[in-house]
């Protein structure tokens, strides 16, 4: 239909209006042909071109195919933005498990994280559709821990969000650019990560943005339901550890080796890690980068009833959730 309708918009005499709530045809269309109408609170219609940033190649393109691919946002009272496959999954179930109104309509996940995120909240914005942001803090791995906030924070400056307000530190004075600039850079005191948490949670989520802490999603869930991610093995699978006790010297180096590979770096020595986490991941190693993602949650969400994955929901996800019954019902 989307072709015969096109072919007929190109001749001399024709032009062709279409409205739809489908996201199957919005997703045939280029976004620079789409208005996107809304009724607002006030029961008055808004109308709006799809944003598409200009003068950056790399972003006009990376968001063109983006909302291409999840046209279900343009349908939704609000939207969820995760880093991939394992958020969309996980988010999902729990969706089901809290017994929220989970709704392409309603409420749509887009795992669209990180890159050109500015854009995005852009899109969202000029559209009037809320968001929230759920990201990976990826403290100890390269551009993680201090430079992801400093991202998010340069983000938010972007899409004109007031600086005095959003980089106001104790005393009332203001971080400087050059403060923010160098962020990255910025140690952890004693190998604590109290300044770096006073950020993401005294601050960012003031802006609907999100943190799987200290690592990610998959680390997160693993932590929280250890024994189900260690039970959801393949028969005579899951990795090879030596006896802390009887070998300690090849458990330490399993744990080095481990601690390397999840931090992606040979350097890497996880100090900001309890010692139960640097354990940890000699099976995140395994659970997440050796077999797929999403195929290992689903083997342990499989094993979980709903009260089983209600007794350790991570906190920063029940707070998400908390967060879309103050924006959708003003709780």
């Amino acid at each position: 239909m989307i072709k015969v309708l096109t072919s007929i918009s190109k001749q001399d005499k024709a032009q062709v209006f279409l409205s739809s709530h489908t996201p199957a045809i919005i997703k045939r269309l280029d976004p620079e042909s789409i208005f996107h109408f809304r009724i607002n609170e006030d029961y008055a219609t808004e109308i709006n071109k799809i944003y598409l940033p200009q003068g950056d190649e790399d972003a006009y393109k990376y968001v063109k195919e983006a909302v291409k691919n999840y046209p279900e946002i343009y349908f939704a009272r609000l939207v969820v933005i995760g880093e991939g496959d394992s958020e969309h999954l996980i988010f999902n179930r729990l969706m089901e498990v809290y017994d929220k109104d989970f709704d392409d309509n309603i409420i749509s996940f887009a795992p669209l994280g990180h890159r050109f995120v500015n854009h995005i909240w852009k899109l969202l914005s000029s559209l009037h559709i809320p968001y929230i942001t759920l990201l990976d803090l990826d403290v100890g791995r390269e551009g993680g821990g201090w430079g992801r906030v400093k991202y998010a924070l340069q983000q938010l400056l972007n899409i004109g969000i007031d600086k005095n307000v959003l980089l106001q530190v104790s005393g009332g004075t203001i971080l400087s650019d050059e403060s923010l600039e160098e962020m990255h850079t910025w140690i952890f005191k004693d190998n604590k990560l109290d300044n770096l948490m006073a950020w993401v949670n005294l601050r960012l989520k003031e802006y609907n943005v999100f943190y799987s802490a200290p690592l990610d999603l998959d680390f997160l869930m693993l932590e929280h339901y250890q024994e189900i991610y260690k039970k959801a093995i393949p028969k005579n699978g899951g990795p090879r550890i030596p006896e802390k006790d009887k070998e300690p010297d090849k458990f330490a180096a399993k744990v080095t080796n481990a601690v390397a590979a999840t931090l992606k770096s040979e350097d890497a020595k996880g100090e900001t890690y309890t010692e139960e986490q640097k354990e940890l991941m000699i099976w995140y190693n395994y659970q997440f980068l050796g077999r797929g993602k999403p195929v290992t949650h689903m083997n342990a969400l499989s094993l979980m009833d709903d009260e089983k994955i209600k007794e350790k929901t991570p906190p920063v996800l029940m707070e998400i959730f908390d967060k879309i019954d103050k924006i959708l019902f003003k709780k």
